[in-house]
C-alpha cells in the first residue's frame, strides 16, 4: 500500500503540489471527491471516479442535513442594495454606486441584520449567504458582520463581482474560511462587459478568479463562479464549464430569474436550456468523471437545498428560496422569523417549489412512478396497495436516488433462522428460491432505471435466539448459508445480521430493551392482533420440553410478547439508523403494535410509515425464506406453492 503519494493536481498550473493519503476503494484511490491521474514511477494509476460533483463547501448539505428537523439550511441576507456593476439582468434592480434609490423604505441597521441572524441559528441554519441586494463589499460593515456570523459556528458564502477584492481582504477572507461566489458570463470582452454594464470588467474578473485560485479558495472547494446563461454567452457555456472544472472552481451557472432589470424575452427557450444542461452533464461525466442529473436551475446542484432557503432584503421582506424575490411571505419587523417560515404561505411556497424543478420534471415523475409501479406490482406484494401518504414518502426515497442515479435501497427484515422443527437439508432451496425472486423484481425494475435496486438482508438471528430459544449454533449456520448464497447474485444483496446491529450499538438497545419489557410486556395481550402474532410464533418456537400443547402455547404467547418488545426496542435505539436512505420492506408486517408503543414512527430510522410489504405466498412469488419442508404425522408438509420447489424437492426424494 503506498502510504502517501505527491502530485500535481490537473486543474490548473496555478496549484501548488501537495501530500495526500488514499483510501483504498473499488481498486481506485479516493482523493477529495475529485478525480485525478496520478504518476508513479512508471506506473500510471487511475483514481476511482466517485459520482457526486463537487459543490461550494458552505452549503454542500449532507443527507443528514436533509432528513433532520431544520426549518431552514441557509440564510440569505441582502446589506447593500448599491452596486459597482449594472447587470442587464440583475434580479434586484440594484443602483448603480453614484445613484439614488427609488425606494426611500427604512433599510435593516445592523443590530436588525444581527437579529435575524440570530433567529436563524435557532431555527437550524448551518450558512448563512451575503448577497445584496447590491455589491457586499461596498458595505463599511462587512468584516463586522462576517465575524458576528463566524461566531455562531456557521458558514459563510460571500456573493461578490471581485472588483473590489484586494489581496489583503482576500487573505482575511481565507482566513476567516469564507467560501466566494465571484462572477464572469463570457471569456470576450466585449459580451462580459456588455451583459454587466461596466468597460474593462472582464480583465478584473479574470485577474481576480487567479488571484484566489492561487490562494487556495478554489482548492478547498470555496469558489465558486456565476453566469448567468443569455443567448450571448449560450455557445461558449460549455467552455466556462470546462474553465471551472480544470481550475477546481465550482460552476455556479444559471438560468435567469425574470425580476427586476431581467426581462422575460431574456429567456432561453427551455428546449435549449435542456440541450445545453444535458451537454454539460456528459462533460461533467466523461471529462472529469462526476455524475449529475440535470434536474436544477443551477448546474450540479442537490435541488432539495431550495426547500431550506429563506431570504431577507435590505428592508427586511422575507421570501422563500434564494432564486425569486417576487415571492414575499411578510417582513421581519412586524413579526418573527419563525413565524414568517412557519406561515401557510412560507409552506405553500416551499411545496410547490418551483425554481428547484426545470425540464426534467416530467421526466423524473414518469420515472419515479414506473419504478414504484414495479415494486408495488400484484405479482410481488400482499394485500392492497400503499395508502397515498406512504406512497409519497416512498416515491419521495425512490426520487432522491434517481437524481443521483444512485441503486433504489431496499431494507429486507429476514428470519433469523429456518423453522428448527423442519428438517434442514432443504434450507438452501428456500433461501434461493426467495433471493431468486427479489432478483427477478430487480432484473424488471433495471429494464427502466438501470442502477436497479440494492437490497440490504437483515436476518434477525440473536433476535430469535432470545425468542423463539433457538440455539446460536443453528443461527450462525443459517446465517452463514444465507450469506454464501446471497453473494452469487453479484452485489445485489448484503447481508447484515441483526446480531451485528445489536453489538455496534449495544450501550442504547440494552438500554431500551429494558425500558420495553417494564413498559409494554403486560399490554401486549390486549392487541387485537395478538392471536395471529401468537399463531405465528406457534410455527417457530424450540425446545426439548414442548412435549404438551399447554407449554406450546405457553412457549408461543412468550415467544410473541417478547418479539414485540425485541422490535420496538430495535427502533427506539435506532440500530437500523445506518439504513436510513433505504424503503424498509418485510415479508409479513405488524404495524399495529408498532403504532401503538412507537410514537412517532416516522422518526424511526428508516421510517417504519414508508415501507412496502413483499409476501404472497399462495402465488409463490416472494414468499417468507423461513418456511421451508417439513413433516407432519410422518406427511410431508410443503409450505411454499412454488412450482420449482415442488420439482426440486420431489427430484431429490426420489433420488433417495
Amino acid at each position: 500500500m503506498i502510504e502517501s503519494i505527491h502530485f500535481k493536481v490537473r486543474k490548473s498550473s496555478h496549484l501548488a503540489s501537495r501530500v495526500v493519503k488514499p483510501s483504498r476503494q473499488r481498486g481506485g484511490f479516493l482523493f477529495d471527491n475529485l478525480i485525478f491521474f496520478i504518476e508513479y514511477r512508471n506506473l500510471k494509476l487511475i483514481a476511482y471516479q466517485i459520482m457526486k460533483p463537487p459543490f461550494l463547501k458552505a452549503i454542500d448539505f449532507s443527507e443528514e442535513d436533509f432528513d433532520s428537523n431544520n426549518l431552514l439550511l441557509e440564510l440569505r441576507i441582502h446589506v447593500i442594495e448599491k452596486c459597482n456593476l449594472k447587470c442587464v439582468y440583475c434580479l434586484s434592480n440594484a443602483p448603480f454606486t453614484n445613484e439614488e434609490s427609488d425606494n426611500k423604505e427604512e433599510k435593516l441597521s445592523l443590530d436588525e441584520i444581527k437579529n435575524n441572524i440570530k433567529q436563524a441559528k435557532e431555527l437550524g441554519i448551518k450558512v448563512v449567504s451575503i448577497t445584496g441586494s447590491g455589491e457586499p463589499l461596498l458595505y463599511k460593515n462587512l468584516k463586522e458582520i462576517i465575524e458576528f456570523i463566524k461566531g455562531f459556528g456557521l458558514g459563510v458564502v460571500l456573493f461578490t463581482n471581485g472588483l473590489l477584492l484586494t489581496k489583503e481582504l482576500a487573505e482575511w477572507l481565507n482566513r476567516k474560511d469564507i467560501n466566494l461566489m465571484v462572477k464572469l458570463n463570457s471569456f470576450n470582452p466585449e459580451i462580459n462587459d456588455k451583459l454587466v454594464g461596466v468597460k474593462g470588467a472582464q480583465k478584473v474578473f479574470l485577474d481576480k478568479i487567479e488571484m484566489l485560485v492561487n490562494m487556495g479558495f478554489a482548492e478547498d472547494k470555496r469558489l465558486a463562479l456565476n453566469c448567468i446563461i443569455l443567448k450571448e454567452n449560450y455557445k461558449e457555456i460549455p467552455k466556462l464549464f470546462i474553465f471551472c472544472r480544470k481550475n477546481g472552481i465550482i460552476p455556479w451557472i444559471e438560468t435567469i430569474t425574470i425580476t427586476g432589470r431581467a426581462r422575460e424575452e431574456m429567456k432561453l427557450p427551455k428546449e435549449m436550456i435542456e440541450t445545453l444542461y444535458k451537454k454539460l452533464s456528459e462533460i461533467n461525466k466523461k471529462q472529469f468523471g462526476f455524475e449529475w442529473q440535470p434536474d436544477s436551475p443551477i448546474v450540479g446542484a442537490d435541488r432539495r437545498r431550495y426547500k431550506y432557503v429563506a431570504q431577507i432584503d435590505i428592508y427586511g421582506n422575507v421570501y422563500h428560496t434564494d432564486a425569486n424575490i417576487t415571492d414575499e411571505v411578510g417582513n421581519i419587523r412586524e413579526t418573527s422569523l419563525y413565524n414568517l417560515i412557519t406561515s401557510d404561505r412560507f409552506i405553500q411556497l416551499k411545496d410547490r417549489d418551483k425554481h428547484s424543478r426545470n425540464f426534467l420534471e416530467k421526466e423524473y415523475s414518469e420515472l419515479t412512478g414506473g419504478i414504484y409501479k414495479i415494486l408495488t406490482n400484484k405479482k410481488f406484494r400482499v394485500g392492497s396497495l400503499p395508502l397515498e401518504n406512504t406512497k409519497n414518502l416512498i416515491l419521495g426515497k425512490i426520487e432522491r436516488k434517481i437524481s443521483k442515479n444512485l441503486p433504489i435501497k431496499l431494507f429486507q427484515f429476514w428470519g433469523g433462522c429456518k423453522n428448527p422443527n423442519l428438517p434442514i437439508d432443504y434450507a438452501e432451496l428456500c433461501e434461493e428460491a426467495t433471493l431468486d425472486n427479489l432478483k427477478r423484481l430487480n432484473d424488471e425494475l433495471v429494464k427502466i432505471y438501470k442502477p436497479g435496486l440494492k437490497i440490504y438482508i437483515s436476518p434477525g438471528d440473536e433476535r430469535v435466539q432470545k425468542v423463539n430459544k433457538i440455539p446460536k449454533e443453528k443461527t450462525e449456520k443459517y446465517v452463514k448459508t444465507l450469506t454464501e448464497i446471497a453473494n452469487r447474485y453479484d452485489g445485489l444483496f448484503s447481508v447484515i445480521p441483526i446480531s451485528v446491529l445489536y453489538k455496534r450499538y449495544s450501550a442504547d438497545f440494552l438500554m431500551h430493551l429494558t425500558k420495553t419489557k417494564q413498559e409494554i410486556t403486560n399490554d401486549i395481550c390486549s392487541q387485537p392482533d395478538f392471536k395471529k402474532l401468537v399463531s405465528n410464533a406457534r410455527k417457530n418456537i424450540f425446545g426439548e420440553d414442548l412435549e404438551s400443547k399447554s407449554k406450546i402455547m405457553e412457549r408461543s404467547r412468550e415467544a410473541a410478547k417478547d418479539y414485540i418488545v425485541y422490535r420496538v426496542a430495535e427502533e427506539k435505539a435506532e440500530i437500523f439508523r445506518e439504513f436510513d436512505d433505504c424503503i424498509r420492506s418485510f415479508f409479513i408486517k405488524y404495524t399495529p403494535f408498532y403504532k401503538r408503543y412507537i410514537k412517532d414512527m416516522s422518526k424511526t430510522k428508516p421510517r417504519l410509515d414508508c415501507l412496502l410489504v413483499f409476501y404472497t405466498g399462495k402465488k409463490g412469488n416472494i414468499t417468507q425464506p423461513w418456511q421451508a419442508i417439513g413433516r407432519e404425522n410422518n406427511e410431508e408438509l410443503l409450505f411454499l406453492s412454488q412450482e420449482r420447489l415442488k420439482n426440486s424437492i420431489k427430484s431429490l426424494v426420489s433420488q433417495r
